[in-house]
């Protein structure tokens, strides 16, 4: 694909993230934990802002202009308060756009991963995107608007590592040809 994990000795890593989210175009993952932390940058018209709380988000974005609402993809109370959220936000106005960009991956055998870890998985990857579609069906069908899926090269090339992920993402893409 088109990305680049992205460090800078010397330069807080949480600088390099919010100068990448007000410049970058496509996705922007932030690994501050990993084992050389970095910031992911993909290209394409996506923005995607993980683990970020709404006081840091309105300081990157203070124009008031982007709506957030942390959501649990995994939880049907998250989920319900999500969709609500979002339906009050447009106040009748159309959609006519829906991108389901939730994901989480975990890198480990199928062998030895564990049955939470593989459900949580698929919750996020795939039951996620099938339960937002489904609740804003309505609205897209009725903009004849579009549905976008953010797959993963994974969906279609596995390695030993990361069966769990290739399997979640090989079924969004199926989701997405269903449609």
């Amino acid at each position: 694909g088109h990305a680049m994990d992205f460090y800078i000795p010397g330069v807080k890593l949480q600088k390099l993230r919010y100068a990448a989210m007000r410049l970058q175009g496509g996705g922007v993952g932030y690994y501050p934990r990993s084992g050389a932390p970095f910031v992911h940058m993909d290209v394409g018209t996506v923005r995607h802002w993980p683990r970020m709380n709404r006081q840091e988000l309105v300081s990157v974005f203070p124009n008031g202009k982007t709506l957030h609402v942390p959501t649990d993809l995994a939880d049907d109370a998250s989920l319900s308060r999500f969709v609500a959220q979002a339906n009050a936000a447009l106040d009748g106005a159309p959609l006519h756009a829906l991108v389901n960009n939730a994901g989480v991956g975990g890198a480990a055998s199928l062998r030895t991963m564990k049955d939470d870890d593989f459900d949580f998985i698929m919750q996020v990857n795939v039951y996620g995107p099938f339960r937002v579609t489904k609740a804003f069906a309505p609205l897209i069908i009725e903009s004849k608007g579009r549905i976008t899926n953010i797959s993963s090269i994974s969906g279609v090339l596995s390695g030993a590592s990361a069966g769990a992920y290739s399997m979640s993402k090989h079924a969004l893409e199926a989701f997405g040809d269903s449609l």
